[in-house]
């Protein structure tokens, strides 16, 4: 029996070659890791800085915050000390500044209508009330048939400050004519009109009768108090509903009795005053706080304008926080996956390499046939 001898000869030169290439893969795939450790380092920095100067900002809005609280606070104390003033002033010991207060809160509540300005108008109806020795039962019902009025026609904040100053100067004057007629013409014309029928003549003949100096002060007084003149107002105004603007107009007249009354039995205002006229040195310790909260509102800002792109997507709100707050717990765990991506990598091109150096030079294998 024959024996036939089979020789396999393995050539390694391939194998070497192939080692000698996943060795420059592996160095080329490590130079890439050690760009991407400095990339995703510079990454967190940059998220560092950004997430700092937020914290910055936030605390700066903040404080902007509480200063504009507390500017309107005090712009609600100060209305309620200059009412009082007006108040005080107006009645002078001929009527009762106790009633006066009530009045007007009484016809501010009852006419949905703004203190300050109610306040105003009953202080020159008191005025002009003084001179033709009325009743301040007959100064309260003025005031109030003339706030009515003003509703009824619809006038604005604007139009109804004017009418007030307008009308003050006439009954102040002694007459109604010239502006202060073209005026109330213009932005009171309910106004008008129930002065018109009081008197028993037509609207169109008040100009005259104004020009004519015949609209003097006792003749407006008397009209402004006309039973009937009264009475068709009172209905006219039961159908106008409370508005969203009147319920704000409650609030702030709830807040100015509140935070006067806050102020007045504190006595804030006066010490602030006080404080601020004692002493230079005093006034001193101010100017420089405030010279460096201005600087660092300013350092605020100059950051504002700078990351202005980053700051108005951040500043979306609370939906868009919660937004990014997710995106960068995505980008964390994809930043994971890359760094395992990439070690597994390095092991597998390890294995390889190894594989590959304890591969046989040569080898001889006989197979008996």
């Amino acid at each position: 029996m024959s024996e036939t001898v089979v020789r396999i000869v393995v050539d390694s030169s391939n194998a070497r070659s192939e080692a000698l290439s996943g060795e420059r893969a592996l160095d080329r795939f490590g130079h890439a890791s050690q760009r991407l450790d400095r990339n995703l380092g510079s990454l967190d920095l940059r998220i560092t800085s950004v997430t700092r100067n937020m914290r910055s900002l936030r605390g700066t809005i903040g404080t902007l915050g509480i200063a504009y609280m507390a500017r309107e606070i005090a712009s609600l104390a100060d209305s309620y000390a200059q009412m009082n003033a007006k108040l005080r002033l107006a009645t002078d010991g001929t009527y009762s500044y106790a009633q006066a207060t009530s009045d007007v809160h009484n016809i501010a509540k009852q006419t949905r209508s703004e203190l300050a300005s109610t306040t105003a108008l009953y202080a020159k109806m008191t005025i002009s009330g003084k001179q033709l020795k009325a009743t301040q039962d007959s100064i309260a019902q003025a005031t109030a048939n003339v706030t009515k009025a003003l509703k009824i026609s619809g006038a604005t904040q604007g139009e109804s400050a004017s009418t007030v100053l307008q009308l003050g100067q006439a009954l102040a004057s002694g007459r109604l004519q010239g502006d202060e007629f073209r005026s109330l013409n213009e932005n009171a014309p309910r106004l008008m009109q129930g002065i018109a029928d009081a008197i028993g003549v037509a609207r169109g003949e008040l100009k005259k009768l104004g020009t004519d100096g015949k609209l003097t002060s006792d003749v407006l007084f008397k009209a402004l108090n006309d039973p009937e003149f009264t009475a068709k107002l009172n209905e006219e105004f039961k159908a106008i509903p409370p508005t969203f603007g009147d319920a704000m107009t409650a609030v702030k007249n709830a807040a100015i009795d509140a935070f006067g009354a806050f102020d007045k039995g504190g006595q804030f205002s006066k010490s602030l005053y006080d404080f601020a006229t004692d002493t230079t040195g005093k006034m001193a310790s101010i100017t420089s706080t405030m010279q460096n909260a201005g600087q660092a509102i300013s350092s605020a800002l100059s950051f504002v304008k700078e990351n202005a792109t980053t700051l108005g997507l951040i500043l979306g709100g609370v939906v868009a926080a919660k937004i990014g707050i997710f995106a960068q717990t995505m980008a964390v765990n994809a930043v994971g996956a890359l760094v395992a991506f990439r070690n597994a990598n390095i092991g597998a091109v390890a294995g390889a390499m190894a594989l590959a150096r304890i591969a046989p030079v040569a080898g001889t294998a006989t197979i008996a046939m």
